[in-house]
């Protein structure tokens, strides 16, 4: 799926950064490449809302996308309405067994 987004430099800088981001998780949430433009869009303009970073991180744990996951955990540490959101521990999870699984994988070979 593509989104289609046509703005002059001028449209852009004013346009509510939250507003995109969260139309771009809507049309476009199944691909690894939107929830890694929504998350860069939301560090790079140091968007706060929880929901948004909540959804990001949903998505980055549904497709095990872990090297994001590590960034993206450094990024939002300091939204405190995150750290007890029950979407961190999957995410938690996600890098923590990362170790165990590779090995895992190592020993069936």
């Amino acid at each position: 799926m593509y989104v289609y987004i046509i703005q002059q430099e001028e449209e852009f800088e004013v346009t509510d950064k939250a507003d995109l981001i969260r139309a771009l998780l809507q049309s476009g949430a199944s691909t690894q490449r939107c929830i890694t433009l929504a998350m860069d869009l939301a560090s790079c303009n140091v968007i706060q809302d929880a929901d948004i970073w909540s959804n990001i991180l949903e998505r980055v744990v549904k497709f095990n996308m872990l090297e994001t996951a590590h960034s993206l955990i450094k990024d939002i540490s300091e939204i405190r309405l995150l750290w007890v959101n029950p979407v961190m521990a999957p995410a938690w999870n996600l890098i923590l067994q990362a170790p165990f699984k590779q090995s895992e994988f190592c020993s069936n070979i």
